[in-house]
């Protein structure tokens, strides 16, 4: 397995802080050495020679992989440079001694993040996609290449794979209660929020609900006991409604910390769909 250029430069470059790599322990000792040579022969012969001892053994750790499904083990993969026509270097990662049985699917997901294995030299959102080369090569002999481009979760203005919501709610004993609904997308940009209010709640006057109230990022509309959200410009990072008073009217008798959570099925930008239980905050 292959990652091009656009992973090469700055891959697996999170995990070891810069005294784990023998890259540079080599060079703080040679430079060491090299300065230390006009004063010091003996402890620079020393410190040239530690500094050789560093390249003993494989350049880089393995890669470990928990295989799941038909192939079900934990297999080590060695890693290295190789040079591209372009002057830029590829990482290769070899998978040796793997059973002989038939594979019909084989993907790998690498967690993100700051403690990610990863880190791309552009952002994996943009197009081109970030393509894997692949060579399998069978226990018989036969050998397939695949190039397959990377499939990443990016931030659409959200903070995770997952859109997520906040629900706030005050002066519910009036009966005419502030609301106010703030949903932020996960992967994709959110197309559309449908919302379930909880029992005791019910929307009001439809001129409040859509002329009164203030909605950023988006529209709203609502019967019964349904609001639905929907995106400005078929999609957004974020929707934020801040309800008019009279656009949600209470139950008498009803109480907050006994208040049942919104349900919030949202929609994205690539058809996903999300349910979400919020319970209000006061």
């Amino acid at each position: 397995m292959t990652w091009n250029e656009d992973w090469a430069a700055v891959a697996l470059c999170n995990q070891a802080r810069p005294d784990e790599l023998d890259l540079d322990v080599f060079r703080q000792r040679a430079e060491t050495g090299r300065a230390a040579h006009a004063t010091d022969p003996r402890r620079a012969a020393a410190l040239l020679g530690s500094a050789l001892a560093v390249w003993r053994g494989p350049a880089f750790p393995d890669l470990g992989v928990d295989l799941k499904g038909g192939l079900a083990l934990k297999v080590k993969g060695s890693i290295s440079l190789v040079p591209t026509g372009s002057g830029a270097v590829e990482i290769v990662v070899t998978f040796d001694g793997l059973p002989d049985i038939p594979l019909s699917d084989f993907s790998l997901t690498f967690d993100g993040g700051p403690g990610g294995l990863n880190r791309a030299a552009r952002s994996p959102c943009d197009p081109p996609a970030l393509v894997f080369d692949a060579d399998f090569v069978s226990h018989s002999g036969k050998t397939l290449h695949v190039e397959s481009p990377a499939d990443a979760t990016c931030q659409g203005g959200g903070g995770g794979s997952n859109p997520k919501a906040k629900v706030r709610v005050a002066k519910l004993k009036s009966g005419k209660p502030k609301v106010a609904i703030r949903l932020r997308a996960g992967a994709a940009p959110v197309r559309s929020a449908k919302v379930t209010l909880p029992r005791g709640l019910k929307v009001g006057a439809k001129r409040k609900l859509v002329d009164g109230s203030k909605v950023a990022g988006g529209s709203v509309k609502g019967h019964a006991r349904t609001l639905r959200l929907k995106a400005d410009g078929g999609a957004t990072g974020k929707i934020a409604a801040r309800l008019a008073k009279g656009a949600i009217k209470a139950r008498n008798g009803i109480k907050a910390k006994r208040l049942k959570p919104f349900v919030i099925r949202v929609v994205d930008a690539d058809g996903k769909r999300t349910k979400l239980s919020v319970r209000a905050a006061r």
